[in-house]
């Protein structure tokens, strides 16, 4: 009997080798797929941080204006556009301007389109059906020339007769700071250049085309010596040289495109006409 439990001894002894090793490699197992379960999870984790990373910064830049264009007639609109020319924001500059951007939607569309939905609303065609009302564009951007171009194909700018004009972006915030639409500010500066004492309050609810005629009537306007803000009176010279030319190979030498004789716009739509 001792030699037969002898015998079969080292049998056991096998088997309990393999419980042991089969034991063994199913914790070797657990603990490998516990640790591919938490690779997941970090991949997974740092995946959904870059893609939240990425998303903050697009918004971002999506939200950040870089440019700006304002829309004068009597109600002053000024629109805020993103890097890719859309958009974001939208604000009246006096109280007609106020009424007509409370009333419109413009946010995330394409400048142009924009500004032909901000022409054709009822209240901003009423201002431009008036006699001798003037429609200014004034743009303030590192893309100047080119939403310039834009504004100048949109339909509503041939339509009426737009004239356009640009602005450094020191301008843009003195002009908020005062309560002004840039083309208002610009106004503003060269009739106080001119010595015509008059506040940013009253630029804001006389139309253009009555600032316009009171800058021609100052001395200084009548002799062609319309000043321009300090900080750009160089860039402001050079772009109403070139306007000035636009006009006379248009056959308009005034530069409006609506034979008023005025001078200070720099784009006539002349050329759409």
């Amino acid at each position: 009997m001792n030699r037969i439990q002898k015998a079969f001894s080292p049998v056991q002894a096998e088997t309990e080798l393999k419980e042991k090793t089969v034991e063994f490699l199913h914790i070797q197992a657990a603990r490998k797929s516990g640790a591919a379960k938490r690779f997941r999870v970090y991949a997974a984790a740092c995946a959904a941080l870059v893609v939240l990373v990425a998303g903050i910064i697009f918004y971002g830049v999506y939200t950040t204006p870089v440019s700006y264009i304002s829309i004068d007639v009597n109600p002053s609109v000024e629109l805020e556009l993103n890097l890719f020319d859309r958009v974001i924001a939208w604000n009246g500059y006096n109280d007609d301007g106020e009424a007509i951007a409370q009333g419109l939607d413009l946010y995330n569309m394409p400048y142009t389109q924009a500004v032909d939905t901000l022409l054709q609303d009822s209240q901003m065609e009423q201002c431009l059906a008036k006699e001798g009302a003037q429609l200014v564009f004034t743009v303030s951007s590192d893309k100047e020339e080119e939403l310039t171009a834009g504004i100048e194909s949109c339909q509503g700018y041939i339509l009426h007769h737009g004239t356009c004009t640009s602005a450094g972006t020191e301008e843009v915030h003195e002009a908020h700071e005062l309560g002004l639409s840039m083309g208002r500010y610009r106004v503003y500066l060269e009739l106080q250049q001119a010595g015509v004492e008059i506040t940013p309050e009253e630029c804001q609810n006389l139309t253009m085309r009555e600032l316009m005629d009171l800058l021609e009537e100052t001395p200084s306007s009548s002799n062609g010596e319309s000043a321009a803000s300090s900080s750009d009176s160089t860039a402001s010279s050079s772009t109403m040289s070139g306007s000035s030319h636009h006009g006379e190979e248009n056959g308009h030498g005034n530069g409006t495109g609506n034979g008023d004789g005025y001078q200070w716009g720099k784009h006539s739509s002349s050329g759409h006409e």
